[in-house]
């Protein structure tokens, strides 16, 4: 999302403790970090106001164009991580990180995974260190063979003949059924 205090003294990404974790958590999803491009919305550290504040939004705002002709460049860039809120503005991605992490979104030229930011995890959030590695393992495992979108099949209403044609393949015994419901109110 943007360079730490110690990235901007370094002047290299991922040399804070947060980034640090990042390149670990790189090499445990199987991914080398020197295969990586990394960049960030804002080139400095927005400070104790953070992206609210008028400054990074005009920084931002200013870099913007810049991030994305650096993505067009990268002749081998196969997926991009989006990691933090602040980013998917900036990308086109609309709504709360909870609501977008671990989709795949393909309006972009590549696909983009948004997912946690180190520095939160490293924060005294890791009970989302597991979720953080699986979106690595996703963005891994699309680098390597691409990104296919997944048929939707919704069938509203149905009748007892195709919920007997849904369940038939789980009665093997061996295929597993994962269930998502979603409830309002």
């Amino acid at each position: 999302a943007h360079p730490d205090r110690i990235d901007v003294v370094e002047g290299q990404p991922m040399s804070s403790r947060s980034g640090r974790f990042l390149k670990h958590s790189l090499h445990d999803a199987g991914i080398k970090p020197f295969d990586c491009y990394i960049d960030y919305i804002m080139p400095s550290y927005p400070g104790r106001k953070g992206f609210t504040s008028i400054e990074a939004q005009d920084e931002i705002a200013s870099y913007e164009h810049q991030l994305k002709a650096h993505i067009k460049k990268q002749k081998n860039l196969k997926v991009i991580l989006s990691f933090g809120p602040e980013v998917l503005p900036y990308l086109g991605i609309h709504g709360t990180l909870n609501k977008t992490r671990g989709f795949v979104f393909d309006q972009f030229p590549v696909p983009i995974i948004p997912t946690y930011n180190p520095a939160y995890l490293f924060r005294g959030n890791g009970a989302e260190d597991i979720t953080f590695l699986n979106d690595l393992q996703k963005a891994a495992e699309i680098a390597k063979n691409g990104f296919q979108r997944p048929p939707e099949d919704f069938l509203l209403g149905p009748s007892e003949a195709d919920v007997d044609a849904f369940l038939s393949p789980l009665r093997d015994g061996k295929t597993r059924l994962f269930v998502d419901i979603e409830a309002v109110g």
